[in-house]
């Protein structure tokens, strides 16, 4: 029996930078918490090559229920065999970090917040943001300026081939003080108005050729709004959900490696 599990993505800053392995320390055993008549527990589970960790939030809650039950085997009522003091974990909740993109996928958008308090705990900081992810147009309309970019590409294409692009980020690493470069370029929130860079990515046509370039393998560009709130771009995780189709077991329960699996094959 199969179940469908909808994700929707988020982006995860940890200490104003993107997510690393280093940043994220589980033990073997679960994590448990106790909060508003519930025990809520944190199961662990990396991929092979822990650049993916599953997150599965299993919560058991303190309820009153009737005395009143059915035996199905016997066809018969009968008196409920449980102890009103003891709850199964039969409530989920799924989180998937996706290290090499600093991004965050999450079953229910409502307990981010909640979520928040394992990830100080697991990542050893307080200071985590989880933003939303903008789609191309939404981005483009909203950025004024602009932050970090951040590249994955082929070895021979960077600062080598004659495109638009590459003369635009050579000019800015001579001309307008990038930061840091290795294929990462900070800004000190320059105006879409200085900076060439910035100026390509503000037309549509031009981020739409860049992100259909063969050579440039994911794209991650964070800068802010006129209201001068953060902004994302990740061009891994445009889509705004994720539906993924998984085996349950018999207690309707998703398989963790099972969910961690179908993620990577997505």
């Amino acid at each position: 029996m199969k179940k469908d599990i909808k994700l929707k993505a988020f982006q995860l800053i940890i200490d104003s930078d993107s997510i690393k392995r280093d940043d994220i320390i589980i033990s073997n055993e679960p994590d448990v918490l106790e909060k508003n008549s519930r025990s809520i527990k944190y199961n662990y589970l990396f991929n092979k090559n822990e650049d993916v960790l599953l997150i599965d939030e299993a919560i058991a809650a303190k309820y009153p229920y009737s005395k009143d039950a059915y035996d199905f085997e016997n066809h018969i009522e009968c008196e409920t065999p449980y102890d009103s003091s003891v709850s199964p974990f039969d409530e989920h909740n799924y989180y998937i970090i996706d290290i090499k993109n600093s991004t965050l996928w999450i079953s229910d958008i409502r307990r981010d917040k909640i979520f928040k308090d394992i990830l100080k705990q697991i990542c050893r900081s307080n200071n985590i943001c989880i933003k939303n992810i903008y789609n191309k147009e939404q981005f483009i309309q909203a950025l004024r300026s602009l932050n970090t970019l951040k590249m994955s590409v082929t070895p021979s294409s960077l600062l080598f081939s004659n495109n638009s692009l590459n003369e635009a980020l050579s000019q800015d690493v001579f001309m307008y003080d990038a930061a840091d470069i290795e294929i990462k370029l900070k800004y000190a929130d320059l105006s879409l108005k200085r900076n060439q860079v910035s100026g390509f990515f503000s037309k549509k046509d031009k981020l739409e050729e860049l992100l259909n370039d063969s050579s440039v393998k994911s794209l991650l560009i964070c800068g802010k709004d006129k209201d001068n709130r953060a902004i994302f771009f990740n061009s891994n995780a445009i889509s705004e959900e994720l539906r993924l189709r998984v085996e349950i077991d018999e207690y309707l329960i998703v398989k963790n490696k099972e969910l961690l699996t179908e993620f990577e094959k997505r």
